[in-house]
């Protein structure tokens, strides 16, 4: 990425990477339609997608003035009422219907412009994510086989969960205080759509809360569910921050952080008793 300053405006240039998943294209497709909906977002000012003047496609955004909420420093009434603004924003982004689950496929929006993820179902896209975390944890000795059978008992037990239909809700997929910029007491924007993805909006939410679950309140009182979600957030913001945190805990496990992966564990185990699942199997 690199940015530049053309008169009284600050723009990023941002390309495809050489290798990886994470394209810009449909980064900018996200900051477009957030937009729309009136939620904080960079303005797209160019995309290129002919590669005619760059070997890979890019996208020019203005840069958003502000701080993230993870680096600022304010009382906590103000912390918790920016919250509650970045909870309203996140609602919004959720607001947009998205076919299929999981990443957004970039090469199907190139083809023909249309958006979807990349399974058929919600499960399947849980069930990718927990054969890439839970076997690396094993094979590495993070996880032993109670804490694999708990788990997946934990995921199995909540299946009603997880029948989405066949449209999830457009997500941010990271999601977190350091991608909600602050500036003048307000939200600026919402940025880093680059894990954008299909599913349930209690994924992203759950995210969020992974290093700042004492604020689950605040941020739940802006995003201001109705009384059916509200309830199945006390169950699906548990259960998918303890996944998410696992998930995490092999990426720090693989790049060898391991008081990073600890405390990751350490918050899983803290949401699956939360959820009433105690550390040992039943009997």
């Amino acid at each position: 990425m690199f940015e530049a300053v053309l008169g009284e405006r600050t723009v990023l240039f941002k390309s495809d990477q050489e290798a990886g998943r994470r394209r810009v294209v449909l980064e900018a497709w996200a900051y477009q339609r957030v937009r729309e909906l009136g939620a904080p977002a960079p303005r797209v000012l160019a995309t290129d997608l002919g590669r005619e003047t760059y070997p890979r496609n890019f996208i020019i955004i203005e840069k958003v003035p502000g701080v993230s909420l993870a680096d600022i420093s304010v009382e906590p009434e103000e912390r918790y009422r920016l919250i509650r603004e970045a909870g309203w924003a996140i609602r919004a982004v959720h607001e947009i219907g998205i076919p299929r689950f999981g990443l957004l496929e970039e090469a199907t929006y190139l083809r023909n412009a249309q958006v979807h993820g990349e399974f058929d179902s919600w499960v399947d896209f849980l069930t990718g994510v927990l054969d890439l975390a839970v076997p690396a944890l094993r094979s590495g000795g993070a996880f032993d086989d109670a804490r694999v059978d708990r788990v997946n008992r934990v995921f199995a037990d909540h299946a009603d969960y997880y029948d989405l239909g066949a449209v999830g809700q457009l997500l941010h997929g990271t999601f977190d205080p350091a991608h909600v910029l602050v500036d003048k007491g307000r939200i600026t924007g919402l940025v880093g759509f680059g894990g954008r993805c299909s599913g349930d909006p209690a994924w992203d939410l759950a995210w969020f809360l992974v290093g700042n679950a004492a604020e689950t309140r605040h941020l739940l009182d802006g995003y201001e569910p109705d009384k059916q979600r509200a309830a199945d957030f006390e169950v699906t913001i548990p259960l998918y921050g303890g996944l998410r945190a696992i998930l995490a805990a092999r990426r720090a496990d693989d790049e060898n952080r391991p008081v990073d992966r600890d405390r990751l564990l350490a918050f899983a185990d803290a949401s699956f008793d939360a959820l009433g699942h105690s550390g040992s199997p039943a009997s």
